[in-house]
């Protein structure tokens, strides 16, 4: 496993990567909830060491690091926006969908963020008092969910799919 790897990096190290298309490098963890999301436009440079990696970012002075038993996966996410979604963002609430995750942002602290699955259960409350709530679907098994946002002044419904 480790010879691959090293092989990998060796490829990647000879081909330019470019990550121009994408708003965020997004290391998950085992265990959704220490999942991060990092501006590409904020990042310096990645270093592959032996038993972690660092992320160094413009932001900090020290560098994020990353043992590999605590990664799952590295992916570079779009914040693809559809139009609904972009008329949302009129409102001090918005729920944004990517690849991998839900985000809720709230100008106002949230009073809360709800999943549901079509048959109308509650299976999750998060983000009672946050401002930006991420929810990762991992979890869930596939079907069709629905998320609904409220503070203060709005509130916001989304239905996603897990696949």
């Amino acid at each position: 496993m480790r010879k691959h790897l090293l092989l990998l990096l060796f490829v990647l190290r000879l081909i330019p990567l470019q990550a121009d298309e994408y708003d965020y490098l997004c290391l998950h963890s085992p265990k959704a909830s220490n999942t991060c999301f990092y501006s590409v436009n904020d990042l310096q440079k990645i270093t592959f060491g032996n038993d972690a990696m660092k992320v160094y970012l413009k932001s900090q002075s020290a560098p994020v690091t990353w043992t590999y038993s605590n990664l799952w996966k590295m992916t570079f996410e779009a914040e693809d926006e559809t139009s609904i979604q972009s008329v949302q963002k009129v409102t001090d609430l918005s729920i944004i969908q990517t690849m991998y995750e839900i985000r809720v942002k709230s100008l106002s602290p949230l009073k809360s963020v709800t999943i549901y699955n079509l048959q109308g259960s509650r299976l999750a409350i998060i983000g009672q008092g946050e401002t930006t709530v991420s929810y990762s679907p991992d979890a869930l098994p596939a079907g069709i969910y629905v998320v609904r946002a409220e503070n203060a002044e709005h509130s916001q419904t989304l239905k996603f799919i897990k696949r």
